[in-house]
Protein backbone atom coordinates (compact mmCIF):
# COMPACT_ATOMS: atom_id res chain seq x y z
CA UNK A 1 0.00 0.00 0.00
CA UNK A 2 1.60 3.60 -0.82
CA UNK A 3 0.87 6.19 1.37
CA UNK A 4 0.18 9.65 0.31
CA UNK A 5 3.30 11.62 0.30
CA UNK A 6 1.26 15.22 1.48
CA UNK A 7 0.25 14.85 5.39
CA UNK A 8 -3.43 16.29 4.39
CA UNK A 9 -4.06 13.35 2.09
CA UNK A 10 -3.53 11.16 4.55
CA UNK A 11 -6.67 10.91 7.08
CA UNK A 12 -4.71 8.33 9.70
CA UNK A 13 -1.69 10.65 10.07
CA UNK A 14 -1.66 12.65 13.22
CA UNK A 15 1.69 14.46 12.85
CA UNK A 16 0.40 17.97 12.87
CA UNK A 17 -1.25 17.72 16.21
CA UNK A 18 2.11 17.28 17.18
CA UNK A 19 3.92 20.35 16.13
CA UNK A 20 5.68 22.42 18.04
CA UNK A 21 5.22 20.04 21.09
CA UNK A 22 8.68 19.20 22.25
CA UNK A 23 10.97 20.08 25.12
CA UNK A 24 12.80 23.01 24.00
CA UNK A 25 9.39 24.80 23.26
CA UNK A 26 7.91 23.96 26.37
CA UNK A 27 10.62 25.25 27.92
CA UNK A 28 10.56 22.05 30.93
CA UNK A 29 10.79 18.68 29.64
CA UNK A 30 7.35 16.73 29.36
CA UNK A 31 5.80 14.58 31.63
CA UNK A 32 6.19 10.99 31.55
CA UNK A 33 2.90 9.72 31.67
CA UNK A 34 2.70 6.55 34.37
CA UNK A 35 1.04 3.03 33.24
CA UNK A 36 -1.74 2.22 35.88
CA UNK A 37 -0.90 -0.98 37.63
CA UNK A 38 -2.71 -3.74 37.98
CA UNK A 39 -4.67 -3.67 41.02
CA UNK A 40 -5.42 0.48 39.93
CA UNK A 41 -6.79 -1.11 36.99
CA UNK A 42 -9.03 -3.39 38.81
CA UNK A 43 -9.61 -0.52 41.51
CA UNK A 44 -11.23 1.55 38.80
CA UNK A 45 -13.07 -0.76 36.92
CA UNK A 46 -14.60 -2.20 40.39
CA UNK A 47 -15.62 1.51 40.98
CA UNK A 48 -16.96 1.92 37.70
CA UNK A 49 -20.15 0.59 38.14
CA UNK A 50 -22.87 0.97 41.58
CA UNK A 51 -23.34 -2.39 42.91
CA UNK A 52 -20.55 -4.03 40.90
CA UNK A 53 -18.25 -5.14 44.14
CA UNK A 54 -21.63 -6.26 45.77
CA UNK A 55 -22.44 -8.38 42.94
CA UNK A 56 -18.75 -9.62 42.40
CA UNK A 57 -18.75 -11.11 46.29
CA UNK A 58 -22.25 -12.87 45.69
CA UNK A 59 -20.66 -14.28 43.09
CA UNK A 60 -17.54 -15.21 43.76
CA UNK A 61 -18.42 -19.30 45.14
CA UNK A 62 -19.89 -19.77 41.40
CA UNK A 63 -16.72 -18.35 39.96
CA UNK A 64 -14.71 -20.58 42.56
CA UNK A 65 -16.73 -24.01 41.62
CA UNK A 66 -16.10 -22.70 37.56
CA UNK A 67 -11.93 -22.58 38.15
CA UNK A 68 -11.96 -26.05 40.13
CA UNK A 69 -14.13 -27.34 37.12
CA UNK A 70 -11.93 -25.63 34.45
CA UNK A 71 -8.87 -27.15 36.48
CA UNK A 72 -10.44 -30.48 36.18
CA UNK A 73 -11.49 -30.47 32.45
CA UNK A 74 -7.57 -29.33 31.60
CA UNK A 75 -6.38 -32.03 33.62
CA UNK A 76 -8.49 -34.78 31.92
CA UNK A 77 -7.74 -33.77 28.42
CA UNK A 78 -3.72 -33.54 29.88
CA UNK A 79 -3.79 -36.99 31.68
CA UNK A 80 -6.29 -38.76 29.69
CA UNK A 81 -5.67 -42.05 27.30
CA UNK A 82 -4.31 -41.13 23.93
CA UNK A 83 -6.68 -42.55 21.58
CA UNK A 84 -5.04 -44.96 19.45
CA UNK A 85 -5.14 -43.62 15.43
CA UNK A 86 -5.73 -45.50 12.40
CA UNK A 87 -2.02 -47.09 11.85
CA UNK A 88 -2.90 -47.18 8.02
CA UNK A 89 -5.10 -43.82 7.64
CA UNK A 90 -4.04 -40.95 10.08
CA UNK A 91 -1.41 -38.74 9.77
CA UNK A 92 1.80 -40.08 9.80
CA UNK A 93 3.23 -38.29 12.61
CA UNK A 94 0.15 -39.24 15.33
CA UNK A 95 0.56 -42.81 13.90
CA UNK A 96 4.51 -42.65 15.15
CA UNK A 97 3.88 -40.48 18.09
CA UNK A 98 1.52 -43.14 19.40
CA UNK A 99 3.30 -46.45 18.85
CA UNK A 100 6.81 -44.96 20.01
CA UNK A 101 6.39 -42.25 22.61
CA UNK A 102 3.35 -43.04 24.32
CA UNK A 103 2.44 -45.87 27.53
CA UNK A 104 -1.24 -45.89 25.84
CA UNK A 105 0.75 -48.22 23.38
CA UNK A 106 1.96 -50.55 25.98
CA UNK A 107 -1.06 -51.21 27.53
CA UNK A 108 -2.22 -52.37 24.05
CA UNK A 109 -2.15 -56.45 24.32
CA UNK A 110 0.75 -58.43 23.21
CA UNK A 111 -0.63 -59.10 19.60
CA UNK A 112 -1.95 -55.88 19.05
CA UNK A 113 1.13 -54.10 19.74
CA UNK A 114 2.60 -56.90 16.79
CA UNK A 115 -0.25 -56.25 14.07
CA UNK A 116 0.24 -52.63 14.74
CA UNK A 117 3.94 -52.65 14.12
CA UNK A 118 3.34 -54.93 11.00
CA UNK A 119 0.89 -51.72 10.02
CA UNK A 120 3.40 -49.40 10.71
CA UNK A 121 6.43 -50.94 9.12
CA UNK A 122 4.14 -51.21 6.00
CA UNK A 123 3.46 -47.74 6.22
CA UNK A 124 6.94 -46.60 6.30
CA UNK A 125 7.75 -49.13 3.32
CA UNK A 126 4.72 -47.19 1.34
CA UNK A 127 5.18 -43.71 2.30
CA UNK A 128 5.34 -41.19 -0.66
CA UNK A 129 7.91 -38.01 -0.53
CA UNK A 130 5.57 -35.85 0.96
CA UNK A 131 5.98 -37.72 4.47
CA UNK A 132 9.44 -38.46 4.22
CA UNK A 133 10.10 -34.47 6.06
CA UNK A 134 7.21 -35.68 8.71
CA UNK A 135 9.32 -38.67 9.47
CA UNK A 136 12.53 -36.48 9.24
CA UNK A 137 11.20 -34.07 11.83
CA UNK A 138 9.59 -36.52 14.10
CA UNK A 139 13.32 -38.16 14.36
CA UNK A 140 15.17 -35.15 15.17
CA UNK A 141 12.15 -34.43 18.12
CA UNK A 142 13.22 -37.07 19.57
CA UNK A 143 15.49 -36.29 22.52
CA UNK A 144 15.59 -36.75 26.66
CA UNK A 145 12.77 -38.33 27.89
CA UNK A 146 11.00 -39.07 24.37
CA UNK A 147 14.37 -41.10 23.39
CA UNK A 148 13.78 -43.36 26.85
CA UNK A 149 10.16 -43.96 25.98
CA UNK A 150 11.14 -45.01 22.72
CA UNK A 151 13.32 -47.20 23.85
CA UNK A 152 10.81 -48.43 26.31
CA UNK A 153 8.32 -48.94 24.07
CA UNK A 154 10.74 -51.37 21.76
CA UNK A 155 12.50 -53.13 24.15
CA UNK A 156 9.21 -53.70 26.14
CA UNK A 157 7.04 -55.26 22.97
CA UNK A 158 10.66 -57.79 22.52
CA UNK A 159 10.73 -58.85 26.09
CA UNK A 160 6.69 -59.29 26.35
CA UNK A 161 7.25 -61.93 23.12
CA UNK A 162 10.27 -63.46 24.69
CA UNK A 163 8.82 -63.91 27.77
CA UNK A 164 5.43 -65.55 26.45
CA UNK A 165 7.54 -67.99 25.23
CA UNK A 166 9.16 -68.48 28.48
CA UNK A 167 5.66 -69.01 29.56
CA UNK A 168 5.14 -71.96 27.06
CA UNK A 169 8.76 -73.57 28.02
CA UNK A 170 7.34 -74.36 31.30
CA UNK A 171 4.83 -76.25 30.22
CA UNK A 172 7.01 -78.52 27.51
CA UNK A 173 8.00 -81.76 28.86
CA UNK A 174 11.28 -82.78 28.99
CA UNK A 175 11.37 -84.80 25.67
CA UNK A 176 9.83 -81.98 23.54
CA UNK A 177 12.17 -78.88 24.95
CA UNK A 178 15.53 -79.44 22.45
CA UNK A 179 12.29 -79.53 19.90
CA UNK A 180 10.64 -76.37 21.47
CA UNK A 181 13.54 -74.55 21.52
CA UNK A 182 14.90 -74.52 18.27
CA UNK A 183 10.86 -73.62 17.07
CA UNK A 184 11.05 -70.44 19.75
CA UNK A 185 14.38 -69.51 18.32
CA UNK A 186 13.34 -69.47 14.67
CA UNK A 187 9.87 -67.86 15.51
CA UNK A 188 11.19 -65.11 17.58
CA UNK A 189 14.07 -64.14 15.60
CA UNK A 190 12.22 -63.86 12.29
CA UNK A 191 9.78 -61.71 14.19
CA UNK A 192 12.13 -59.30 15.53
CA UNK A 193 13.38 -58.89 12.18
CA UNK A 194 9.54 -58.07 10.54
CA UNK A 195 9.77 -55.49 13.52
CA UNK A 196 12.79 -53.95 12.29
CA UNK A 197 11.47 -53.98 8.85
CA UNK A 198 14.41 -56.67 7.38
CA UNK A 199 12.94 -60.14 7.20
CA UNK A 200 16.19 -62.25 5.63
CA UNK A 201 15.22 -64.23 3.26
CA UNK A 202 16.80 -67.73 4.49
CA UNK A 203 15.29 -71.37 5.89
CA UNK A 204 14.75 -72.03 9.02
CA UNK A 205 17.96 -74.69 9.34
CA UNK A 206 19.92 -71.42 7.83
CA UNK A 207 18.71 -69.83 11.00
CA UNK A 208 19.23 -72.40 13.22
CA UNK A 209 23.06 -73.18 11.67
CA UNK A 210 23.60 -69.60 12.46
CA UNK A 211 22.44 -69.47 16.33
CA UNK A 212 24.62 -72.45 16.79
CA UNK A 213 27.50 -70.51 15.67
CA UNK A 214 26.75 -67.35 16.99
CA UNK A 215 26.27 -69.12 20.83
CA UNK A 216 29.42 -71.17 20.44
CA UNK A 217 31.81 -67.98 19.54
CA UNK A 218 30.37 -66.07 22.44
CA UNK A 219 31.11 -68.83 24.82
CA UNK A 220 34.51 -69.18 22.94
CA UNK A 221 34.88 -65.48 23.88
CA UNK A 222 34.36 -65.98 27.14
CA UNK A 223 36.35 -68.86 27.70
CA UNK A 224 39.55 -66.88 26.30
CA UNK A 225 38.51 -63.08 27.55
CA UNK A 226 38.35 -61.96 24.21
CA UNK A 227 35.43 -59.98 24.76
CA UNK A 228 36.08 -56.20 25.30
CA UNK A 229 35.30 -54.95 28.81
CA UNK A 230 32.69 -52.81 27.44
CA UNK A 231 30.66 -54.41 25.79
CA UNK A 232 30.03 -56.42 28.84
CA UNK A 233 29.57 -52.98 31.31
CA UNK A 234 27.00 -52.14 28.12
CA UNK A 235 25.28 -55.39 28.35
CA UNK A 236 25.04 -55.05 32.43
CA UNK A 237 23.94 -51.03 32.22
CA UNK A 238 21.20 -52.47 29.43
CA UNK A 239 20.02 -54.89 32.09
CA UNK A 240 19.91 -52.43 35.13
CA UNK A 241 18.57 -49.81 32.96
CA UNK A 242 16.32 -51.38 30.44
CA UNK A 243 15.30 -54.78 31.48
CA UNK A 244 14.82 -54.81 35.09
CA UNK A 245 12.56 -51.87 35.91
CA UNK A 246 9.65 -53.31 32.87
CA UNK A 247 9.97 -57.03 34.34
CA UNK A 248 9.12 -58.44 37.63
CA UNK A 249 11.00 -61.06 39.35
CA UNK A 250 8.83 -64.26 37.99
CA UNK A 251 9.69 -63.12 34.15
CA UNK A 252 13.09 -62.62 34.51
CA UNK A 253 13.52 -66.06 36.17
CA UNK A 254 11.25 -67.45 33.44
CA UNK A 255 13.23 -65.47 30.75
CA UNK A 256 16.82 -66.62 32.43
CA UNK A 257 15.95 -70.28 31.85
CA UNK A 258 14.60 -70.09 28.87
CA UNK A 259 17.81 -68.24 27.38
CA UNK A 260 20.17 -70.30 29.36
CA UNK A 261 18.48 -73.82 28.29
CA UNK A 262 18.73 -72.22 24.73
CA UNK A 263 22.52 -71.14 25.08
CA UNK A 264 23.13 -75.21 26.67
CA UNK A 265 21.08 -76.41 23.35
CA UNK A 266 23.19 -74.68 20.78
CA UNK A 267 25.89 -74.95 22.13
CA UNK A 268 25.98 -78.66 22.11
CA UNK A 269 27.73 -80.74 19.27
CA UNK A 270 25.83 -82.14 16.74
Amino acid sequence: MIMPERPGDNPFRFDPLLEGLDEKSMGRPLPKARRATLGERWSRWLDGAPGRRARLRAWSPYAAGLAVMAAAVAGYFAWRPVPKPDFEEDPFDDVLFYALLTEDFNSLSLDERLSLIKDLIGRFKGMDESEIPIVAAFAAGIQGQARKQLEKNASRLGLDLFDRYAIDYDRVSEEDRSAYLERAFVEFSRTMEEMAGEVREISDEQRLAAARKAFTEDIQRLRTRERDTRDVGNAVAFMNDVIAPQTTGPQRARMTKLMRDMSRHFREPR
